[in-house]
C-alpha cells in the first residue's frame, strides 16, 4: 500500500481548513446543524484490513460502520452527537 503524503514544494500552497466546534457542543440542546456532514467509509478505505488491533477480534468489528468527515487523511478530529431517549 503507498503511503498517502500532502504535496510538498515550495509551490505548494499550505491551508488549513476548520470548523468550530462551538461552545457547549456538548448539550442537547446545542444547535449542530451547520456542522458539516458525516461520510461512511468501508475497512478498505480506512485501510484497516491487515491491522491487528482490528483483524483480531472480528467480531468486536462485526457490522461496525467508519464515520468520518469527508477527508480521512487530513481530518484529525471528528466529533459525534446522539440523543439517547
Amino acid at each position: 500500500m503507498a503511503e498517502l503524503r500532502p504535496p510538498q514544494g515550495p509551490s505548494v500552497k499550505k491551508r488549513m481548513l476548520g470548523w468550530a466546534t462551538g461552545q457547549g457542543w456538548m448539550a442537547p440542546d446545542f444547535d449542530d446543524a451547520r456542522w458539516p456532514r458525516a461520510f461512511e467509509f468501508t475497512d478498505q478505505d480506512v485501510g484497516v484490513e491487515h491491522i491487528p488491533a482490528y483483524t483480531r477480534y472480528p467480531e468486536a468489528f462485526a457490522g461496525a460502520r467508519w464515520i468520518w468527515s469527508y477527508n480521512l487523511v487530513f481530518d484529525n478530529l471528528v466529533l459525534a452527537r446522539k440523543t439517547v431517549r
